[in-house]
């Protein structure tokens, strides 16, 4: 990828939704996940180091937070 001095933008995505890259090697991991190679390979979605930006737990209270009715 970077031997012919091309630029590419880099994105991750975890079932359709994109998720911040938080990594410290993003060229490597890159090729893994063309390649499909690494620790998640036999599912079919390649080696994707990502982390959630916000735990799960929290989006689905701050979700019910903004949908709550007072009254």
């Amino acid at each position: 990828m970077l031997e012919q001095r091309e630029v590419y933008k880099l994105q991750t995505v975890d079932h359709g939704q994109l998720v911040a890259y938080e990594g410290d090697r993003p060229v490597e991991t890159a090729k893994s996940g063309i390649l499909r190679v690494g620790s998640y390979s036999k599912y079919g979605f390649g080696e994707l180091r990502v982390k959630p930006v916000e735990p799960r737990s929290n989006q689905c209270q701050n979700s019910e937070k903004k949908t709550k009715v007072t009254g």
